[in-house]
């Protein structure tokens, strides 16, 4: 499973406030155990990734793009979970990158870039 279905998941079970699976699901063979937070503060020490993936995106946006625009968001979450999940393949990955949209993508023109 990748990175955004992993922060959709969470997204989903935080604004229904309900799992979004029974709790007899098994899982990827790992007990559940549910941990209340209660502070914010302790966020980091019960999901140390979760809070690292995190800090990493907002670093990479703000020194790559210098900000974001809600309105590109979903795109900018998109590249990064592509050089997430590909970050141990680090050889020739900008041929690769190139290669993809050469082959797999029709020309983008600016106007279909910035329609909403």
């Amino acid at each position: 499973m990748d990175l955004r279905k992993w922060l959709l998941a969470i997204y989903l079970m935080a604004a229904t406030k309900k799992p979004l699976l029974p709790p007899s699901w098994p899982g990827f063979g790992y007990d559940h155990a549910p941990m209340v937070q209660g502070d914010p503060e302790n966020a980091a020490e019960l999901l140390p990734w979760v809070h690292t993936v995190i800090s990493n995106f907002k670093r990479w946006v703000l020194d790559v793009f210098h900000g974001v625009s809600p309105k590109h968001l979903q795109s900018y979450l998109d590249e990064f979970c592509y050089r997430l999940n590909r970050r141990n393949q680090r050889t020739d990955l900008f041929r690769r990158i190139l290669n993809r949209c050469v082959r797999y993508t029709d020309p983008v023109t600016y106007a279909w870039l910035t329609a909403s």
